[in-house]
């Protein structure tokens, strides 16, 4: 990245001036007359071209495996595509059509633009030109919302005395599981729209964005075990021939599950709640909370409990819950330096 310096110049009416290196207005075509895009920041000017050209990105099913297809499409949609074009030389198949539109329509902002019997154009919409920290905020402590849904139903789950909703009770699980996915990747977009479309930063430095994306991991991350959780309580209740004795011993560890996801529910509304106010003081009390969870996780496995599965996971979920704590502490910890600079 080249630097320049420029003196300011004041011109008629308490307006100033100065020239723009004239190697960046040749390299982007800019002639005599053009308008261009000048975007304030606090302690900067950002100066564009104003013409604005659609993100196109195009899946072509002619040259990728099935199995690639909905894996390049997020990944174009986290990427911060406007328009995503599926191809295909043949009739797209009714099946491959209705899971192509399925997984579309469960990604925030998308919808169908254009479609006929070998292609389907989708146009994607967000909040990023209208986004403020407020919103941001928003966005992500739905997931946290979320996920405090999901632990909320485990404990249904786990209530010995239900019986015949046990299916729609997983089912409505692994479905919020899914709706965290979602919008995570919609986050991931807006973060990624920001780092690279500076007009739409609304952070103060690139510093705050990689404190988000780290969160945004550390999330994800644990909403896998989230899901590697269900599907251990899952198999347990679905095979009580195969697992008679594990199911058996879980009722003996009943209580103390129960208790150990009431802790980690706690934590989880004491993160949204120091993720949305910033207040420090909530630092002692998360702390407090994670000790305690993390012992009797440590004593649970030192048992060698034949339920050890659901132990492990939740050993994993307090571990991005610990890691969650550090990225919010971190943000609101962000040390403030003189950006001043001798030239």
């Amino acid at each position: 990245m080249q630097y320049y310096l420029r003196r300011v110049q004041k011109i008629k009416n308490g307006s100033y001036m100065i020239s723009i290196p004239s190697n960046w207005v040749r390299s982007n075509n800019i002639n005599q007359h053009d308008y261009l895009v000048i975007i304030e920041k606090p302690d900067h000017l950002i100066l564009k071209k104003s013409k604005f050209t659609k993100k196109t990105a195009t899946i072509n099913l002619d040259v990728i495996n099935d199995s690639m297809i909905m894996y390049m499409f997020d990944t174009y949609y986290i990427h911060g595509a406007d328009m995503i074009k599926v191809i295909s030389t043949k009739p797209i198949s009714g099946p491959l059509r209705k899971n192509i539109l399925d997984h579309a329509n469960k990604l925030v902002g998308v919808k169908v633009y254009e479609a006929n019997i070998n292609s389907i154009v989708f146009e994607i919409e967000d909040d990023i030109s209208t986004l403020n920290l407020e919103k941001f905020h928003k966005n992500i402590n739905k997931i946290l919302m979320l996920i405090l849904l999901v632990l909320n139903n485990i404990r249904m789950v786990l209530n010995e005395n239900i019986n015949s909703n046990l299916q729609l009770l997983f089912s409505e699980l692994f479905e919020n599981i899914e709706s965290i996915n979602y919008r995570y990747r919609y986050v991931v977009r807006l973060l990624s729209r920001m780092s690279t479309e500076y007009e739409y930063n609304i952070f103060n430095s690139m510093r705050e964005i990689v404190i988000y994306v780290l969160m945004m991991r550390d999330l994800e991350r644990l909403t896998h075990h989230l899901n590697s959780l269900v599907s251990h309580i899952k198999t347990m209740y679905e095979s009580p021939n195969a697992n008679g004795d594990k199911l058996s011993h879980y009722k003996n560890y009943y209580k103390y599950i129960d208790d150990i996801i009431n802790n980690v529910i706690l934590i989880i509304n004491q993160l949204s709640e120091y993720f949305v106010s910033g207040d420090l003081n909530y630092i002692h009390k998360i702390r407090a909370f994670i000790d305690e969870v993390r012992q009797k996780l440590l004593d649970a496995i030192n048992t060698s409990s034949p339920v050890h599965e659901i132990f492990y996971e939740f050993r994993r979920i307090l571990g991005y819950c610990i890691a969650l704590f550090d990225d919010i502490s971190q943000l609101y910890l962000i040390p403030s330096y003189d950006n001043s600079r001798i030239i």
